[in-house]
């Protein structure tokens, strides 16, 4: 689930980084500054889109199950590396 949550944000963040087309030596630097705005308002929308589906019930639900999943694929990305 936490891995599907950030799969779309992810992507567009690698998207917006390869439409810039950074100088070779702040590909990092574009990263994290369009990671910042991209995460943001994907999580928006995700939530705007919970309250219209559910109420204030699911967007609750949805807010709550940002930060489990977030330490759930943080654990596998770290295992991954691991390999």
């Amino acid at each position: 689930m936490g891995l599907l949550k950030r799969s779309v944000p992810y992507r567009l963040t690698g998207l917006a980084v390869r439409v810039l087309r950074p100088e070779a030596d702040v590909p990092a630097t574009f990263t994290i500054a369009s990671g910042a705005v991209i995460f943001p308002l994907c999580r928006a929308a995700e939530a705007r889109s919970a309250w219209w589906l559910g109420g204030s019930r699911r967007l609750a639900l949805f807010l709550l199950s940002l930060l489990p999943t977030a330490f759930f694929v943080l654990g596998s990305a770290e295992r991954d590396a691991a390999r």
